[in-house]
């Protein structure tokens, strides 16, 4: 099988075995990283809900991306004009044109 699930869960994780009945399903997965692997099993009932909610939750996220962006710029200018205000008081009495 060895075919990489980036979808389901992250990219340095690989399907080594899978095993499944109509109300479960268990990944064996390991870790490109080093021999460690993971079992990680799903309740098949609750696997439609839980893959809504993770699309739900990326769109807010991309929704909202430009207002945490624009935040974030004005929040290191704001760092910086503190930071030059400071320097410059610092500086102040020792400059000589």
């Amino acid at each position: 099988m060895a075919k990489p699930l980036k979808e389901s869960y992250s990219d340095q994780e690989e399907t080594v075995a899978r095993w499944e009945d109509p109300q479960y399903r268990f990944d064996l997965l390991r870790s490109s990283y080093g021999p460690n692997y993971s079992l990680v099993g799903i309740l098949k009932s609750q696997d439609g809900p839980a893959q809504a909610a993770t699309l739900e939750a990326k769109r807010l996220d991309d929704l909202e991306a430009p207002q945490r962006d624009a935040a974030r710029i004005a929040t290191e200018q704001n760092d910086k004009a503190v930071s030059l205000g400071k320097a410059r008081l610092v500086n102040k009495p020792t400059f000589r044109p």
